[in-house]
C-alpha cells in the first residue's frame, strides 16, 4: 500500500494539532477540584499518546515510499 505525500502531510498535522490540544489543557484554576484537574490532565495524556501514533505512522509510510 502506497503513501502520497499529502496522506504523510495529513498525519502530521493531525498529531500537530493533537500536541496544541494537550498544551491548551496544560493550565490550573485556582480552586478547580481534584477531579476536574484530573480529568483534564488524562485528557491530555490521550492526546498525546495518539500524536505520538500518528507520528509513527507518518514514520512508517514514509518508509513505504
Amino acid at each position: 500500500m502506497s503513501f502520497t505525500a499529502q496522506t504523510i502531510a495529513e498525519l502530521r498535522l493531525r498529531a500537530a494539532q493533537l500536541r496544541v490540544k494537550a498544551a491548551a489543557l496544560d493550565y490550573k484554576i485556582p480552586g478547580e477540584g481534584m477531579a476536574a484537574q484530573s480529568r483534564r490532565f488524562r485528557q491530555a495524556a490521550r492526546h498525546v499518546q495518539q500524536a505520538a501514533d500518528y507520528e509513527r505512522l507518518a514514520l512508517l509510510a514514509e518508509g513505504e515510499e
